[in-house]
């Protein structure tokens, strides 16, 4: 069974494998389009991803079509909540 997002914090990347953990999330970010089909899977619409890791459904919508990287506290949880899915 996949995590909750509200599970996940930032500090699922600290350890010996967190920045591989990252560094995988990032190249979701990276693909267009990718990061909206997993968001889809788990029936959350960008408005509620928002709620969840503390950011605007607007840039919920920028970081599934790779118009911008999620950086800060809302950006961790956001690739946390993809690392989950992939």
């Amino acid at each position: 069974m996949t995590e909750t997002p509200e599970r996940i914090s930032p500090e699922v990347f600290d350890g010996p494998h967190g920045a591989g953990r990252l560094a995988r999330a990032r190249e979701v970010v990276k693909r267009p389009g990718l990061a909206a089909q997993l968001r889809v899977t788990t029936n959350l619409s960008p408005s509620e991803l928002a709620g969840v890791v503390g950011t605007t459904p607007r840039n919920i919508q920028r970081w599934e079509r790779s118009e911008g990287v999620p950086s800060g506290e809302p950006g961790m949880r956001y690739l946390a909540f993809l690392d989950a899915l992939v």
